[in-house]
């Protein structure tokens, strides 16, 4: 399969590197988030889950679950990642 000219394919080993790259950098400012929202398990069922994915474990229901719920609306209506209708689910104007 080729990629489109602008996109880039990786492969599930370059998934499980950027995926420990980003939960080893969400897991120091964990404590920040929880300590504002102790009652939201979110982004600690997500590090998990991405941790979980890392060692082998395959991308599925776990890691959907654990996704916020704007993206999780923008997956299922078929809005690419990164854009949005919902207010307040990303910075910007």
């Amino acid at each position: 399969m080729t990629a489109e000219p602008g996109t880039v394919e990786l492969t599930a080993q370059d998934l499980r590197a950027v995926t420990a790259f980003a939960a080893a950098r969400a897991e120091p400012v964990l404590g920040l988030f929880e300590a504002g929202r102790p009652d939201d398990s979110r982004p600690r069922e997500a590090i998990e889950a991405a941790w979980a994915f890392t060692r082998g474990g395959e991308r599925g229901h776990r890691l959907e679950c654990a996704r916020p719920a704007p993206a999780q609306r923008r997956r299922r209506h078929g809005r690419p990642a990164g854009r949005s209708d919902d207010r307040g689910d990303r910075a910007g104007p």
